[in-house]
């Protein structure tokens, strides 16, 4: 990984923040959460998972500081009481939509997954074995951690190289879709999936003019939605959207109803053990099914 350059620190409110690269500062995470917006040299700072603070909104966030939003993410992970604070929606997210896969593997074909946005932290350890796994990601330092660690991994603007068209039945978004999306973006997973392949993500951080928004987006690239709600309201005004290539719906509809199940029936383990969501997802695997629990080795691929 490149080194990390510092270059000012301020208090804004009693608040420390450090400058990063590409204009994203970093507050102490000792403290409680600062203000929503800061401004620091006239420019307007927006906070984002309690400690990154970005130069404008998430939706309209360039890629070099995303990805420089997901080096900082790595920083506050780094000790169990920072990723307590920033970890658990994350955690629980993945967790559904692992569930997800091994529990629609024998009835979804081609059983491709294709992870978007896989990030330093991706979905694959949790998957089942049979899975035929990519990730992706913008960030080539991503890629190439990733690739060290043995991970199949595609940089997105090559994915044509490595996923052959047409050849993804499922493709997971996990917190991808609160940042700017093109169309252009969207339109190579489109080429990527089956022509009856199903997209699931997450969505959060947008107000109703900017999921309309989102949607034209996903129409324009020929992608169409069916939404529904998230039952553990992991963050505020959260949902998931299940989208389909036109008039390819029935398999869109019924991974839909099987994620919305999975949440169901998790929600029913949690009455049952007396677990919050989130501590029930930390815990290895115990968000399983006990006839088709798996154990992982080494630690946790979530919170290391």
């Amino acid at each position: 990984m490149r080194s990390r350059r510092r270059r000012r620190t301020t208090v804004i409110d009693g608040t420390v923040l450090v400058e990063y690269d590409h204009g994203v500062w970093l507050a102490d995470a000792q403290q409680p959460p600062g203000p929503s917006i800061v401004t620091i040299d006239d420019q307007p700072l927006y906070r984002f998972m309690d400690f990154i603070y970005v130069p404008r909104p998430l939706t309209a966030l360039t890629g070099p500081a995303v990805s420089e939003v997901n080096r900082l993410r790595r920083i506050l992970g780094v000790t169990a009481q920072k990723m307590a604070l920033l970890g658990e929606p994350n955690l629980l997210v993945k967790a559904l939509f692992a569930l997800l896969v091994e529990h629609t593997a024998g009835y979804l074909e081609p059983n491709d997954v294709l992870e978007w946005g896989c990030g330093y932290h991706p979905l694959a350890p949790y998957l089942p074995p049979a899975t035929r796994y990519t990730g992706t990601d913008i960030d080539p330092e991503v890629i190439a951690e990733m690739k060290t660690s043995g991970v199949h991994v595609a940089l997105f603007d090559q994915l044509g190289e490595t996923v052959r068209p047409g050849s993804i039945g499922l493709v997971l978004g996990v917190f991808v879709a609160h940042y700017n999306v093109e169309v252009d973006h969207v339109e190579r997973l489109h080429q990527a999936m089956h022509p009856d392949g199903v997209m699931i993500v997450n969505v959060y951080r947008r107000n109703a003019q900017e999921r309309r928004e989102l949607e034209t987006t996903m129409n324009q690239a020929g992608l169409f939605a069916i939404k529904f709600p998230d039952r553990f309201a992991v963050v505020d005004d959260h949902e998931y959207w299940v989208l389909h290539k036109a008039g390819k719906w029935e398999r869109a509809h019924f991974v839909a109803y099987a994620f919305d199940g999975i949440q169901a029936i998790l929600a029913v383990e949690l009455f049952d053990h007396g677990e919050t969501a989130f501590g029930l997802a930390a815990k290895d695997n115990t968000w399983r099914t006990a006839t088709e629990r798996r154990q992982v080795s080494g630690p946790d691929p979530f919170l290391s």
